[in-house]
């Protein structure tokens, strides 16, 4: 392969990086407030950024940071959502999954997304009597996903 070929092919790496960067943002007003719980899973959106702009998992200071464990952020999260211990919580899945595009499984009207298939997981949890899905990229935090969508491929369990 040529240096040139070997620069566009590079080239078009990075823009395709950045249209997926671009197509996973929101709207303004979409995401809560850092000072506000969480919203319910029957909020009529579809799905719901875990980790607000200051990097806590969007209720009180002292909560988990943004760059912990997927697995236990998204149990986090439904305790909080569900209104029980954390350790109530069980995990039914949580696996590696290859989504269709870039809104993860979790499309919302009105958003475009990158046509390309993204490397992901998916992590399933109950919680009290409620059943809670997060879905997000390889090396993101978790996203709530009130209709989730069936991935492409699954890949199997995500060792932890």
């Amino acid at each position: 392969m040529s240096r040139r070929s070997r620069t566009r092919s590079l080239v078009a790496a990075l823009l395709a990086s950045l249209l997926l960067v671009a197509g996973c943002g929101t709207q303004d007003g979409d995401t809560p407030d850092a000072g506000e719980p969480p919203s319910g899973p029957d909020t009529g959106g579809d799905a719901e950024e875990l980790l607000p702009d200051d990097g806590t998992t969007g209720g009180e200071e002292g909560d988990m940071p943004s760059d912990g464990d997927p697995e236990e952020l998204a149990v986090q999260d439904a305790a909080d959502r569900a209104g029980i211990d954390p350790a109530d919580v069980e995990v039914v899945t949580n696996e590696a999954v290859t989504w269709s595009d870039g809104s993860l499984g979790c499309p919302q009207e009105g958003q475009f997304y990158t046509q390309a298939l993204v490397e992901g997981y998916r992590i399933v949890v109950e919680a009290g009597t409620e059943t809670f899905e997060y879905h997000g990229a390889a090396g993101q935090p978790p996203a709530y996903c009130a209709d989730p969508q069936p991935p492409v491929q699954q890949q199997g369990t995500v060792d932890q």
